[in-house]
């Protein structure tokens, strides 16, 4: 499937449930969607795909609305699809899988990017807002220009290089290794439950504060900047008059964020993975409900207690 851009902003409203995405950067004037699967009309089936007014919208159909039968969805069916771009290409709006992975050789704009179990993978990410939510999978960005926003339940996340004029990560038990120069235009931070954080500072300018907060993980900080500018502690758990029992009610969808994934009447359900052997359906909830914004980190690690 091909498109013709008006301009060099594309927006996406990509949702995905058994299916990735890879979007790759070539010399091209176009967009081309492709699908891996060769049988005809099978993209059709399986996706609701339309373009109009440089909106590409793909939706992944469940069993329910594909009109074809459950075997052939369940016998190795391939529902990666693969966006090829032209290079320089601006993004904006939203990206969410369920299982599938997520790579780009190169993101420009501002986008919203979620994914339960499947690993996000990047190569150059220049962002002015960039919002990534990984639940159970890694993440990975091999150069990251601009400002960040990520949470990270259980996987890894690494920036292996870049240039960040803010950040903001949240981690339960996931690990954060940063190694960059930063630019910071206001005040930055790190906070984890359990998850260990490096941060390696080749440079440092900027008017903004680096705070690091962790519950019982280990922090590292390293390179070049005023001792000034960074704080890193210790925190104790915090919660008020035990919420436990309030906060059962909403544990009640776990994937209340991706939602919009299926269809309203379709019954799909979705376990989401983590590092840990035998984590309880409890607290997968509860680190959803941490993800969601529903709580701070500082109860989600009481509530976890709670359950043991």
């Amino acid at each position: 499937m091909n498109f013709k851009l008006s301009d060099q902003t594309l927006e996406l409203e990509i949702s995905l449930i058994r299916g990735g995405l890879e979007i790759i950067e070539s010399e091209r004037d176009d967009i081309e969607l492709s699908f891996a699967e060769l049988r005809k009309n099978t993209a059709d089936e399986l996706f609701n795909i339309s373009f109009q007014d440089d909106l590409l919208l793909i939706k992944e159909h469940t069993w329910k609305k594909t009109g074809m039968p459950s075997a052939f969805l369940k016998n190795g069916t391939n529902h990666d699809l693969v966006l090829n771009v032209p290079i320089g290409t601006r993004f904006q709006g939203s990206i969410g899988t369920v299982s599938g992975d997520i790579l780009a050789t190169s993101l420009n704009g501002s986008l919203q990017i979620k994914t339960i179990s499947g690993q996000m993978t990047f190569g150059r990410i220049k962002s002015k807002r960039l919002k990534l939510q990984n639940i159970g999978g890694n993440l990975k960005i091999d150069n990251m220009i601009g400002a960040i926003n990520a949470r990270v339940i259980s996987g890894k996340c690494l920036i292996a290089d870049g240039r960040i004029t803010r950040f903001n990560f949240n981690s339960v038990s996931g690990d954060i290794t940063v190694n960059a120069d930063f630019d910071l235009d206001r005040d930055s931070k790190v906070q984890t439950v359990s998850g260990d954080t490096e941060v390696n500072i080749r440079s440092y300018s900027g008017t903004g504060q680096i705070f690091i907060s962790t519950l019982s993980g280990e922090t590292v900080v390293k390179g070049d900047y005023p001792a000034e500018k960074v704080e890193t502690k210790k925190r104790m758990p915090f919660l008020k008059d035990n919420p436990f029992k309030s906060f059962m009610p909403a544990m009640k969808n776990f994937v209340s964020s991706f939602t919009r994934m299926a269809d309203d009447d379709d019954d799909i359900e979705v376990q989401a993975t983590t590092e840990s052997e035998g984590s309880s359906e409890h607290v997968q909830q509860i680190l959803q409900m941490l993800s969601d914004g529903k709580i701070t980190a500082e109860e989600a690690e009481k509530l976890i207690n709670a359950l043991k």
